[in-house]
C-alpha cells in the first residue's frame, strides 16, 4: 500500500494510517523514518510538525 499519487497532502494522509496501524516500537521508527522522508522531499515544517507529534501521541497512547 502507498499513498496514490505524489501529492503531499495524499503523501501526508497515508503516513497518517501508517502510524494508525503501528502496533510497537519497531513500527513507530518505521513511520518516523517515512516523516524524515517526507520533509526532505516536500521541506513543509508545518505539515512535518505534525506528523510527528501525531505519532509521538499515538506512541505513548499505544504504550499504555
Amino acid at each position: 500500500m502507498a499513498a496514490l499519487t505524489d501529492n503531499k497532502y495524499d503523501v501526508y494522509n497515508w503516513i497518517i494510517k501508517v502510524i494508525d496501524s503501528c502496533n510497537n516500537y519497531h513500527h513507530f521508527r518505521a513511520a518516523d523514518n517515512l516523516i524524515s522522508n517526507f520533509h526532505d522531499r516536500y521541506d513543509d515544517w508545518q505539515l512535518t510538525g505534525k506528523l510527528r507529534g501525531y505519532s509521538s501521541d499515538m506512541y505513548y497512547k499505544r504504550k499504555k
